[in-house]
């Protein structure tokens, strides 16, 4: 499921300018896709529960994300089986849409490990260091000021 800038801006309760710079910084991908004859900028959900617990901040309108209310699901708080079919079934699809979040967020968090792998310099063999004697142990205004030790 993808969402505009505008909507991922009212779930995340941010302005519009806040996520275009996130995307723009490449803290949150996004993608153009083109919606009657403007195109717009989406972000996938997973993608977007993944940037709101990284900068701590909760979802709100968005179903189905880790980061969003588990209070509907019948028995969550008391570990209680529900009651009837149609409690259960709401409460599997509940948990199936929360499992589909997790694993757009792992393929997320995946990607985000990868290019930062790929922007970490290749290991080097360096022989150790020694330390280089200093010359002139006096302080900084003895030696602007010419004073000799």
């Amino acid at each position: 499921m993808t969402y505009t800038i505008r909507e991922a801006a009212k779930a995340l309760d941010v302005s519009e300018r806040t996520l275009r710079r996130a995307v723009e910084d490449g803290e949150l991908p996004a993608a153009q896709e083109p919606r009657g004859k403007r195109i717009v900028t989406v972000i996938q959900a997973g993608d977007l529960a993944a940037y709101a617990q990284a900068t701590r901040r909760t979802l709100a309108g968005i179903e189905g994300t880790r980061l969003a209310s588990l209070t509907g699901i019948a028995g969550a708080e008391t570990g209680e089986a529900p009651a009837n079919g149609a409690a259960q079934a709401a409460e599997l699809a509940s948990l199936r849409r929360e499992n589909a979040a997790l694993a757009a967020e792992r393929d997320y968090l995946r990607r985000m490990l990868e290019q930062a792998l790929k922007a970490l310099p290749a290991p080097q063999d360096r022989p150790a260091e020694q330390a280089e004697p200093r010359g002139d142990r006096r302080s900084w205004w003895r030696r602007v000021w010419g004073r000799k030790a």
